[in-house]
């Protein structure tokens, strides 16, 4: 039996299929931006990327959308230890109730508990909460 063969038949005993790509893994990254404006808020978002240069080039096209500068961003398993057990809020943050991206980065956040719901608007969560109210006594 030869070197390649040998090769071809251990690939397919663990894949199945010898000629199908291997799977990629989206990794949770997180970033730190640095808002633009005179007070210098820093802002932490997560989002998923493949990979460094997929990462990289989701964070400049968010920063160039927005107006905001990278601090830095990494995989959240390498920021330590009490911020890779915090859930962030997504990079592209989408209205929970009326479904649209928003393109500030400040997003009214719902203020029910265990309810990670973000919203353009106070109508919006006016709206939500209503919808919420009519779930639980409707």
């Amino acid at each position: 039996m030869s070197l390649k063969t040998n090769r071809i038949k251990r690939n397919m005993e663990n894949n199945g299929d010898p000629n199908e790509e291997p799977l990629i893994v989206s990794e949770k990254w997180v970033v730190a931006l640095l808002r633009n404006s005179g007070n210098h808020k820093v802002i932490l978002r997560e989002f998923y990327a493949q990979g460094y240069y997929e990462a990289y080039d989701l964070v400049m096209t968010h920063t160039e959308r927005t107006n905001t500068e990278i601090l830095w961003f990494k995989e959240k398993r390498n920021i330590g230890y009490p911020e890779c057990n915090v859930n962030f809020p997504q990079l592209e943050l989408f209205c929970t109730y009326c479904n649209i991206l928003c393109p500030n980065t400040d997003l009214i956040p719902c203020v029910k508990e265990n309810c990670d719901s973000h919203f353009c608007s106070k109508k919006c969560l006016e709206n939500h909460l209503y919808l919420r109210r009519q779930k639980y006594y409707g």
